[in-house]
């Protein structure tokens, strides 16, 4: 609603200023960025991998074959779509001369 400009009272100086309301945050927990370098200390006694949970062993034998196979046939297929899914790039009968 426009304000009167005739110096006229204001009719929402009736009503009284609303006070903001601080509110207060309880703090609960414990503040994670106080601490946060104490997360990336070295730990040596943790650091480490349990050597019975490790594979040290030799990688599978035919691991790398299936690997490369799989592309070739990936290879293989998306040659296929692209010859099948793709129009010609060529001009239609109609307009070639003859």
């Amino acid at each position: 609603m426009p304000l009167p400009q005739d110096g006229s009272a204001n009719p929402l100086d009736e009503y009284e200023a609303v006070e903001e309301e601080v509110v207060e945050e309880e703090e609960e927990g414990e503040d994670l960025m106080e601490n946060m370098e104490r997360d990336y200390q070295p730990q040596p006694h943790l650091d480490n991998y349990d050597p019975a949970g490790l594979d040290d062993g030799e990688e599978e034998e035919g691991v790398e074959d299936e690997h490369a196979a799989r592309m070739s046939a990936e290879d293989e297929l998306n040659r296929r779509d692209r010859s099948t899914l793709r129009p010609r790039r060529t001009m239609p009968d109609f307009m070639n001369d003859g």
